[in-house]
Order: structure tokens, then sequence, then C-alpha cells
């Protein structure tokens, strides 16, 4: 089937820019990541203020990556601000966080210490392993 020249050109322009946006979408998400990789770098050694916030730069610029928010409620709960923890690791639920394994060893390790036995605590535990019992088997 041959379409209209016009059409043809339209459809390549169309296809052009979509490529274009979903490039800067994806180079979006990894300048995030570098920045959600750089809060967890300062964090290992020991720089909370900037761990804290190079994730909230990577937050702003990408705030649908569940990723930093999780980091970041790590980070608060390894320094005992038990409401803060809760607060971003909500908003990580919220955004699709679904990695219970990584729950699980974060909160071996003592990064949920302060908030272990906190009901909102256990609940979004629990919803993150009822996320992750509902994904597709792969």
């Amino acid at each position: 089937m041959e379409w209209h020249p016009a059409i043809e050109r339209s459809y390549r322009r169309l296809t052009r820019q979509f490529n274009y946006c979903e490039h800067v979408w994806r180079s979006i998400q990894r300048y995030a990541g570098a920045y959600s990789n750089l809060g967890v770098a300062y964090y290992l050694s020991g720089d909370i203020a900037n761990a804290i916030a190079a994730l909230k730069k990577a937050t702003d610029i990408e705030p649908t990556l569940p990723g930093p928010f999780y980091n970041t409620a790590c980070i608060y709960g390894n320094e005992k601000k038990a409401a803060l923890a809760v607060k971003y690791l909500h908003e990580a639920v919220d955004r699709g966080f679904n990695r219970v394994e990584d729950l699980e060893r974060d909160e071996r390790k003592g990064c949920f210490q302060a908030i272990k036995s906190d009901r909102d605590f256990l609940e979004l535990k629990r919803l993150v392993g009822a996320r992750k019992a509902a994904l597709p088997i792969q």
C-alpha cells in the first residue's frame, strides 16, 4: 500500500520527533540515575547532607523513579529519622517500588531498624510484597 507523498513526509517527520523525544526522556532518566548514584556514594563516604541533596536533585529531575526515594528512605532509616524514612519509602512504593528482596536485605542490614515495628512501615512492606507477587513471571 502506498501513501500519498504528503502523508509519507508527515509520518517520517513525526517518527523523527517521537524518536528525539524518546531519546531526551532516556537521557533525563540516566541523568537522574547519575544523581541517585552520587547520593549513594556521598552516603557511603559519610556525607549525609550531600547525599540527601543529590537524591533530591534526582527526584526533581525525574519524579517518577522510585530508586532515589527508596535510597533516601534508607538514609533516613539509618539516621533513625523514622517519620522521614516512612515518608520516602511511601513515595518509592507509590512510584512502583516492588523489590521486596532489597527491602528485606536492607532491613537485615539495619537500614530500617528505627522503624521496623512502625505500623506504616509494616503496611508498606506488605504492599511491596503483594506487588512483587502480582508481577507476571518472566
